[in-house]
């Protein structure tokens, strides 16, 4: 199912919902150091992305401030004015350099200020079919085609290893 149906303002952008409006939006935002910072959730998008023997692909962070050199999925930030697919394609071919030919929305997973950093994420997870040849980018130093049986030989980083768990359960169960 498309995101819209579990998030329809996520694509809206607030259109017709009098509760979101730039004024009230600017009034929440503060700084910090040269980064801006919300009490509003923000948005990221992560790829499932998988072979033919069912390994699932991860990317080793290159040591960077956020997510230090730990194993994440491919994905980043939504933008503004970026619908989430735009984001996710936009990340997956700027990370590994495969083109997103068909994307299937699956879950989402929440983290809490406090938790990992001092924002709020909500992390749209999608299934992902790609083509081309895998090559990453500066931001990621090493990459792995995981099995189920592998997550818990690596440090994730973003909470991921909580999507990559609930995925293998879901194909789990739809294998029965």
């Amino acid at each position: 199912m498309p995101v819209e149906h579990y998030f329809p303002l996520l694509t809206s952008a607030g259109e017709g919902n009098p509760k979101i409006t730039p004024t009230r939006y600017l009034k929440n935002v503060k700084y910090k150091s040269n980064f801006m910072m919300t009490n509003l959730p923000r948005l990221a998008v992560r790829a499932i992305i998988t072979d033919d023997q069912k390994q699932m692909l991860i990317l080793k962070r290159s040591s960077t401030d956020t997510g230090g050199t730990k194993w994440c999925l491919p994905g980043g930030k939504i933008e503004y004015g970026e619908t989430a697919e735009e984001a996710l394609k936009k990340e997956i071919l700027e990370e590994v350099n495969l083109e997103c030919i068909s994307t299937d929305f699956l879950f989402f997973i929440e983290t809490l200020p406090g938790n990992y950093n001092e924002e709020h994420y909500i992390t749209l997870i999608y299934e992902c079919k790609v083509k081309g040849n895998l090559l990453i980018n500066n931001e990621s130093s090493d990459y792995y085609w995981l099995n189920q049986e592998d997550i818990t030989k690596y440090s994730f980083a973003f909470y991921n290893d909580k999507a990559i768990v609930q995925y293998f359960e879901i194909q789990g169960k739809d294998s029965k």
